[in-house]
């Protein structure tokens, strides 16, 4: 639920700063900056999020450990592309990062949870949501950088259209999951009509 909160309000702020700075601000530079410094942000949150929900404290360390490097090139990959033009770079990265982590979480889950059904796991549905949302993206920035076609540009915003709003509707409904409570605590329980007093030893060594 933290996660969820802090997700929304900061994918909020910055469309908020992007529409302002657009429309109101009447600053082209301004919103390419937000969109450009856009990827640290989101990539920080959710990588925090998923290291969280990783059992393996190698993995989980190395997914915390890979959030400065990718600071460092969406940095570069600003001071060294064209201050008009948004480039495809960082989020290809960081959907192909996640894509991988996300199936690694899968996998982890699959082998260790088999208490409940996966389907009633909030964590299990924000990973499908976030697995739909980058493997969209991902082949959309891909498509994107290889044709100049209007019409298949068209197709290919309708289509991120498309995963984005599945995405966020997939991130909403996972907060209404069924997911039992884990029992932290073990506790004895003793039959209420067992008599102490009555011990027999059946395995005792004969005289």
């Amino acid at each position: 639920m933290k996660f969820f909160f802090l997700y929304a309000l900061l994918l909020a702020a910055l469309v908020i700063c992007a529409v302002f700075s657009l429309f109101v601000l009447k600053s082209k530079a301004y919103y390419f900056v937000i969109i450009k410094l856009y990827p640290i942000v989101e990539f920080t949150t959710i990588a925090l999020f998923l290291s969280q929900n990783v059992q393996n404290l190698i993995i989980r360390k190395a997914i915390k450990l890979i959030i400065i490097p990718f600071w460092v090139f969406v940095i570069l990959n600003f001071l060294l592309s064209n201050p008009g033009k948004v480039s495809n770079n960082p989020p290809l990265v960081e959907s192909l990062i996640f894509m991988v982590i996300i199936i690694y979480i899968f996998y982890e889950k699959m082998k260790m949870v088999t208490l409940y059904p996966l389907s009633q796991s909030i964590t299990f549905w924000i990973c499908v949501g976030f697995f739909l949302y980058f493997t969209g993206t991902f082949f959309f920035f891909i498509f994107l950088n290889y044709t100049t076609d209007r019409h298949f540009n068209s197709l290919l915003n309708t289509i991120y259209s498309f995963v984005t709003i599945s995405k966020n509707i997939i991130l909403s409904l996972a907060l209404f999951a069924n997911e039992p409570v884990e029992q932290t605590e073990e506790h004895l329980h003793i039959p209420t009509d067992i008599n102490l007093d009555d011990f027999t030893f059946s395995n005792q060594p004969k005289s």
